[in-house]
């Protein structure tokens, strides 16, 4: 293949605006003026109706709008406003329109609330308490409080309103805040995002910085300030009927069992440029381009554009990724014949490193085409990356055993704007768009011929890094829940148990050695990249599992760091005065939290028990979302002992104690099952990799 034909191919489409006409199509679907093309909307049936139909024209085959069960928010808009009352000084408060966006997940107000507005700060039990302790002082209020984006997600906040009594919340951003950090690229942003929260929460919106700023300061001057507020949101729940469509299409190659898979999410929050309206694009460009250009591949090439990426599922902090999970449900078959997705987030923004991210099992030929990618044909600036991150469909799909590469190219000061206003079409790069098309074009070439080059030795090192060394591994300061195997007596693990996974890892390294040895020999090519699919179909779908935190680990971690954290409370319950603040501090590493690494138990401190106890219900793993292929450890409940210690003057430390041993030897025996699992795990990837000849 000429690889010429194809770049020339992707600069003329650019040079056409094919790109640009995608883009900005579907930015004309919408909910309301400001955006929001959530799955399971009109305007995400629209955007599905016309990439099939854009796909078809450009050649492609077997397509299909495949109808996917959606928990559907359309989300029409929202408004404040305030009419203008008496202020201490006798003045009235001008009056004012206020316009607000909203959070996939909350239920809309019908008609307008119009109530007293009450500001709270952070909205946390200290702040409510402040005001008011009375236990109906919030009841039937409006509550104003800045976001605490960067450590605790709006579903803490929205729980602690509503069991308060409010009956909606606003929520905004501190002005004082330094630019450059989460909602602070400017005042006037707007956020759209996925509530991670209960149906049952009060209505809850968002309002600019600015615009904060200005009703907290009249709020102070007329504390009785009545507001009105008004959320339209038209909730379809799957069970009530909300469907959503996956986008599926192909280019036939020479062989059917043999798939090389390109993805990207075609919903969107507000009017989201490059989160994934300008990465569909890219997609839909390297399809016509091939066809154009008259590749014919070897693997057969998907297209996967997923519904409800953004938010699809109710009751789970676990909402986002519906459309994959929904795609790999159907579709089980994908994982025996799919050698990589190329998971497409966030592009083509001007002046943006254009970073291919992964799993271990691709990186090593990831990097050596990215060696190549210099001159015009390429992006400016490429990087690579080892790490496999939850935030996108990328985890779902290798959850299930298929190694998958994320694409992106997104500025430095992307974070500050994502999921806002601010991400913008005049942020895009449609000449990048095709230096991105042709480096994907490299790689798909790469990853679809002759014997597939997969890193299976990167894998060993991996595991055996957070096994044997955490210190070593790359993402230590990332993850803080690694412990060496030395660690494991300490938490009385047996250590014929240990040495079962110790030597299930020297006969699973043994056997990559051997197969890098022998691999330059394979008589038959064929069947044995069946077979590495068939080797990462075990290895991806046994060895991903989440944090509680949603951070990706392998499936022993968090169990043995809850585990151990609750061994170090016991030893100090163990004393005949046990240190206050050291069963506080061991207690704090259970059951570890993404944000900050704020432990959940460490909530308690800033919401009342019942907001606790609704929220903690949430991260439990619920059938139908990605968390639930986490393999999640079991988390212990131990609020109520923590606030004892807290709290009390003369805690029963014999009580406690014995709670916390009930909680210890759960969680032994659960670590000695996954150690078990794991070891096995690890054996039969031996055994296959050792079948390949």
């Amino acid at each position: 293949m000429d690889k010429n034909a194809f770049y020339e191919t992707s600069r003329m489409l650019c040079c056409q605006g094919y790109g640009r006409s995608i883009v900005e199509t579907l930015l004309s679907y919408t909910s309301s003026p400001i955006g929001f093309r959530l799955g399971g909307t009109e305007a995400e049936h629209k955007t599905s109706k016309f990439i099939a139909d854009e796909l078809k024209e450009a050649g492609l085959k077997n397509i299909k709008l495949e109808e996917i069960p959606v928990d559907a928010f359309e989300l029409k808009g929202a408004r404040i406003r305030i009419d203008g009352s008496p202020g201490s000084d006798g003045k009235r408060i001008p009056k004012r329109l206020l316009t607000a966006s909203q959070f996939a997940g909350f239920q809309g107000t019908a008609g307008e609330i119009r109530a007293q507005a009450v500001y709270v700060g952070r909205g946390f039990k200290d702040d409510y308490e402040a005001i008011s302790k009375e236990p109906d002082f919030f009841k039937d209020k409006i509550v104003v409080l800045d976001g605490s984006f960067d450590t605790v997600w709006v579903g803490w906040q929205s729980a602690e309103a509503t069991v308060r009594g409010a009956v909606a919340a606003i929520y905004t951003t501190c002005p004082e805040n330094k630019e450059g950090t989460y909602l602070t690229y400017a005042p006037d942003m707007l956020i759209g995002a996925d509530g991670e929260n209960n149906f049952e929460d009060i209505p809850a919106v968002f309002i600019s910085r600015q615009d904060g700023a200005w009703l907290k300061d009249q709020l102070k001057d007329s504390p009785e300030t009545s507001i009105a507020l008004e959320s339209k949101v038209q909730v379809t729940l799957a069970k009530e009927g909300g469907i959503g469509y996956n986008v599926i299409a192909e280019i036939p190659g020479k062989r059917s069992d043999k798939v090389i898979l390109l993805a990207a999410h075609q919903d969107a929050h507000l009017k989201s440029a490059a989160d994934d309206t300008g990465a569909a694009a890219t997609v839909m460009t390297i399809a016509k381009a091939m066809i154009m250009s008259g590749y014919e591949p070897e693997a057969t090439i998907r297209l996967l554009f997923t519904s409800s990426e953004e938010y699809g599922k109710i009751n789970t902090v676990y909402d986002w990724q519906h459309g994959a999970v929904e795609a790999m449900i159907a579709h089980p078959e994908w994982r025996d014949e799919t050698v990589i997705v190329l998971n497409y987030e966030v592009m083509p923004e001007k002046g943006a490193v254009t970073m291919f991210r992964g799993v271990p099992e691709v990186m090593t030929l990831v990097e050596k085409c990215a060696e190549g990618m210099k001159g015009e044909h390429y992006p400016a600036a490429v990087q690579t990356l080892e790490m496999l991150i939850s935030i996108a469909d990328e985890w779902t799909f290798c959850a299930h055993g298929i190694p998958c590469l994320s694409v992106t190219s997104m500025r430095e000061d992307y974070l500050g704007r994502y999921h806002t206003n601010y991400d913008c079409v005049e942020n895009l790069d449609y000449k990048a768009m095709g230096q991105i098309a042709n480096a994907s074009f490299d790689l798909i070439t790469a990853f679809d011929e002759g014997l597939i080059d997969f890193s299976l030795e990167r894998r060993v090192a991996d595991f055996d890094a957070w096994y044997s060394d955490p210190a070593t591994s790359s993402l230590e300061k990332e993850v803080q829940m690694g412990m060496s195997k030395e660690e494991f007596e300490k938490i009385d693990v047996e250590p014929l148990l240990v040495e079962k996974v110790d030597q299930a890892l020297t006969a699973w390294t043994a056997s990559v050695e051997k197969f890098n040895t022998a691999k330059g020999d394979m008589a038959n090519i064929t069947e044995a990249n069946h077979k590495l699919i068939q080797y990462n179909k075990h290895v991806l779908s046994s060895c991903i599992a989440s944090s509680v935190g949603q951070n990706t680990i392998y499936p022993y971690m968090q169990t043995q760091s809850d585990a151990a954290a609750l061994k170090m409370a016991i030893e100090e319950l163990d004393k005949d005065r046990p240190e206050k603040e050291t069963v506080l501090a061991a207690l704090d590493k259970v059951n570890l939290d993404l944000f900050g690494w704020v432990p959940l138990t460490k909530f308690i401190n800033w919401f009342s028990l019942e907001t606790c106890r609704r929220m903690f219900e949430l991260y439990k793993p619920m059938e139908g979302t990605w968390g639930y292929y986490g393999k999640l450890s079991p988390m212990p409940d131990i609020y109520e002992e923590y606030i004892e210690v807290r709290d009390s003057q003369s805690p029963d430390y014999k009580k406690i104690k014995a709670a916390m041993i009930e909680h210890y030897q759960f969680l032994t025996k659960e670590l000695a099952l996954r150690l078990d699992k794991t070891a096995e795990d690890m054996k039969k990837a031996a055994k296959l990799l050792d079948d390949i000849r």
